[in-house]
């Protein structure tokens, strides 16, 4: 159970459910405490830069209820939503935790999710990496296809 203190009074913020802070959001600092709800895990406070990053995401949202509501689809549907990301830039590492910068960065995607872009058409198909190590399959010549090979390249010079 997490709490906050404001005024020198103590809140109790899990008597609020996560959907009723969702629709009840009117300021940056309600979207901070839907970042601290929903985010897996210990939270800790949010630093300055995350509290901006807050606030461009609510400008690149055109509000702050879309911006609540796309930052909570895309906490619960992380690995999707990091995944299509992901593909979209071409990046080798998407973060397996929700992360503010990253939630910025790839405000289409939140969005795209808010507006019915399910999370199961987030799923991005395998792709071979790039960086894939690559084997061998030519056996090694014997001397006689090596004397062969020899000699048909030197006649190619001829």
């Amino acid at each position: 159970m997490s709490f906050e203190k404001r005024d020198g009074k103590v809140v109790w913020e899990d008597l609020v459910s996560l959907e009723e802070l969702v629709r009840t959001a009117e300021k940056p600092k309600d979207l901070a405490r839907i970042w601290r709800r929903a985010k897996p895990g210990f939270v800790r406070e949010l630093t300055v830069q995350q509290r901006s990053q807050i606030k461009q995401f609510i400008t690149a949202c055109d509000g702050v209820q879309p911006a609540a509501q796309a930052m909570l689809g895309a906490i619960r549907s992380w690995g999707p939503f990091a995944a299509r990301c992901a593909a979209d830039d071409g990046l080798f590492k998407a973060p397996t935790r929700p992360h503010i910068g990253f939630l910025l960065k790839h405000v289409e995607v939140a969005m795209n999710l808010l507006h019915g872009e399910r999370s199961e058409d987030l799923q991005v198909p395998a792709v071979a990496s790039p960086r894939r190590r690559v084997t061998r399959t030519q056996k090694k010549m014997t001397e006689e296809e090596t004397a062969a090979y020899l000699a048909a390249i030197t006649e190619e010079d001829d």
